[in-house]
């Protein structure tokens, strides 16, 4: 295969490996419990402690699990209890053997 003229397609068998370079458009996802979605939203702690209500797209659903698109970062505080009422801007207390890991960014 070394030998073979870069401007040739040498076949590719399977198993085979391949470097390539893939251009494309960077479309960060998040994969959250489904558990955490409330239709189109999800509930997010602020800094201040205080309930934020973010409207996000669901990209796909698979095994309880939810990837989104949204204006996330890496780090913010995800509630996944239900909020009776949830209204945005209420002063929330995080409880410490409730809290889960922050958002994690997909590798999709």
């Amino acid at each position: 295969y070394r030998a073979l003229n870069p401007t040739s397609a040498p076949p590719l068998v399977n198993g085979m490996f391949v470097r390539a370079l893939i251009e494309g458009q960077e479309n960060p996802s998040w994969v959250i419990p489904e558990r955490a979605l409330h239709g189109d939203k999800i509930y997010l702690m602020g800094d201040d402690n205080r309930l934020q209500v973010v409207t996000v797209e669901v990209l796909y659903r698979r095994n309880n699990q939810v990837v989104i698109d949204g204006e996330l970062e890496q780090g913010q505080k995800l509630i996944i209890n239900d909020l009776l009422p949830a209204i945005n801007g209420m002063l929330l207390k995080e409880s410490p053997e409730q809290s889960e890991a922050a958002i994690e960014e997909s590798d999709s």
